[in-house]
C-alpha cells in the first residue's frame, strides 16, 4: 500500500479517532481535546511505522528521479521495450566501463553521470525480462 495514513483516512482526525479507539475503546466518543500524552505518542508511533512499511527511501528516490530525468531526455529514441536483451546487456556493460573510468577520474559529476545510465540500462533490462 503505497498512500499515507492520511490518505487513507479521510482527514487526519479520523485517524486519531481511530487510533483512540484501538487504544482506548472507552474514550471512542471523548473529544480531540482530551488526547493525553500516551494516545499522541501511540499515535505519531502507529503513523509513523505505517508509513515507512512502504516508503521508499530518500535515496532510492533521488536516484529515481535522476534516472527519469535521464530517460525523459531521450525519449525521442523510441524506448527499451523492444530492444533485445543482448543490446540492452550490451550497453549496460559498456556503461560500466564508463563508470569504472569516472571512478578513476574522480570527478562526482560523472561519476553520477554514469551511475544513473547503469542504472537505467539495468532497469531495461529488468523491466524487459518478463518476470
Amino acid at each position: 500500500m503505497s498512500e499515507t495514513a492520511e490518505q487513507y483516512y479521510a482527514d487526519r482526525d479520523d485517524f486519531v479517532r481511530y487510533i483512540i479507539e484501538k487504544v482506548n475503546p472507552a474514550r471512542k466518543d471523548a473529544g480531540l481535546n482530551e488526547i493525553d500524552r500516551t494516545t499522541a505518542e501511540t499515535c505519531f508511533r502507529i503513523l509513523y511505522d505505517f508509513q515507512s512499511k512502504d516508503a521508499v527511501r530518500p535515496s532510492v528516490m533521488r536516484v529515481a528521479r535522476e534516472m527519469e530525468a535521464v530517460l525523459k531526455e531521450n525519449d525521442h529514441k523510441g524506448g527499451w521495450q523492444n530492444c533485445p536483451m543482448e543490446y540492452l546487456r550490451d550497453r549496460l556493460h559498456q556503461e560500466v566501463r564508463e563508470l569504472d573510468r569516472a571512478l578513476l577520474d574522480g570527478d562526482p559529476k560523472n561519476i553520477t553521470k554514469e551511475c544513473i545510465d547503469v542504472a537505467n540500462f539495468a532497469m531495461m533490462l529488468r523491466d524487459n525480462c518478463g518476470a
